[in-house]
């Protein structure tokens, strides 16, 4: 189990990362706040489809 939850950490950074460089793309008017909103919406699908899973859904 200590081996899944490491994963799943690891998983958690990246996608912060992402998020991150989402932002900036959007700062530096590289895409359009709809490009960012439909990134995010993508980003949160398995938050909708698994809410249970660790890290996922409403903290």
């Amino acid at each position: 189990m200590p081996a899944r939850l490491e994963k799943l950490k690891q998983a958690d950074a990246a996608l912060d990362k992402v998020r991150i460089y989402l932002r900036l793309a959007v700062k530096w008017q590289w895409w359009t706040p709809g490009q960012y909103q439909h990134a995010a919406a993508v980003r949160w699908a398995p938050a909708r489809i698994a809410p249970t899973l660790p890290g996922r859904g409403d903290e």
